[in-house]
């Protein structure tokens, strides 16, 4: 039985933005195809937020951000490949630069934990992934217009 998801695209709005502190990281790239596959941090994810309206998933560049709604809802659908991880909000402004109070407990990093096997395009064709490393060829291409597994699947992480 087949699967099909498809791509999200980013779109901004009026919703806040999470903005990367300076965090210690170390990365690791792969020697043949260039890409990041490992990325570690040396503490806890630190980020600050600009503007007032709430969402439900930031990404501040190498973290994805949830809200206590979106886990929520993931715990419910049985969503798996992924852990949850205490971040450290350093302050929360409007978009004058002025301080706010937002409850920046409801946040957590969403750490990818699953591969999800092999990928296709719509088209049923494999999208590349390096032998070594397993990272994926690009997906964003405009020519994507979702991404489909099958049996192979783990069910794991829908997010990869």
């Amino acid at each position: 039985m087949q699967k099909e998801f498809y791509v999200l695209s980013q779109k901004y709005s009026n919703y806040a933005q999470a903005i990367r502190d300076n965090n210690q990281m170390n990365v690791t790239i792969c020697e043949k195809c260039g890409a990041v596959f490992e990325t570690r941090k040396v503490e806890k994810f630190r980020v600050h937020f600009s503007g007032k309206k709430e969402g439900d998933y930031y990404f501040a560049p190498i973290c994805s951000i949830v809200s206590d709604r979106m886990i929520d809802v993931l715990k419910k659908e049985n969503v798996t490949g992924f852990e949850l991880q205490e971040i450290v909000c350093t302050g929360w402004t409007d978009n004058k630069v002025k301080a706010i109070y937002i409850n920046s407990e409801r946040y957590k990093e969403l750490k990818i934990t699953g591969r999800a096997g092999y990928l296709r395009n719509l088209n049923g064709t494999y999208i590349n992934k390096c032998d070594k490393c397993g990272a994926k060829g690009d997906i964003y291409s405009e020519n994507a217009s979702g991404l489909m597994v099958d049996d192979e699947w783990d069910g794991s992480d829908m997010f990869y």
